[in-house]
């Protein structure tokens, strides 16, 4: 994988939420790239907004 990740702590993009991550925290993919999606339900396509992108990973939450 590279060193950058695909998203940019801020950015709103468009997901769906795969499975369900630890605590209830739901799960979605781009490009091979994880995001745990605070207030995603499984199985919903959902726009969220990256509060924090790292390395392996981002952490997002459902916006309007």
């Amino acid at each position: 994988m590279a060193s950058n990740p695909p998203v940019e702590d801020g950015e709103v993009i468009k997901v769906t939420i795969d499975t369900a991550g630890p605590a209830g925290v739901g799960l979605a993919h781009l490009e091979g790239y994880v995001l745990y999606v605070h207030g995603g339900p499984v199985g919903a396509t959902c726009r969220v907004k990256i509060r924090k992108a790292h390395r392996t990973y981002a952490e997002a939450e459902v916006v309007g």
